[in-house]
């Protein structure tokens, strides 16, 4: 495959937004559960756990919406 056509492509499908919209609200969900885990005594691996979840979710789903 030409990688200028997969690049080209990929900008037609918007897969640069929805990766970029992706990781905004992965973003928002850690920033909520820092400030909110806390307050319910919630262990620390649960944090990271949501961390790794939205990055490796974030990834996956925008390589499935571009192919889609």
């Amino acid at each position: 495959m030409n990688p200028s056509h997969f690049f080209a492509e990929s900008k037609r499908r918007n897969v640069y937004k929805v990766a970029v919209a992706y990781g905004v609200v992965g973003w928002l969900l850690i920033q909520l559960a820092s400030i909110l885990f806390p307050t319910f005594e919630a262990p620390a691996w649960v944090i990271k756990c949501l961390s790794r979840q939205s990055c490796l979710a974030s990834r996956s789903l925008s390589f499935f919406r571009g192919h889609s």
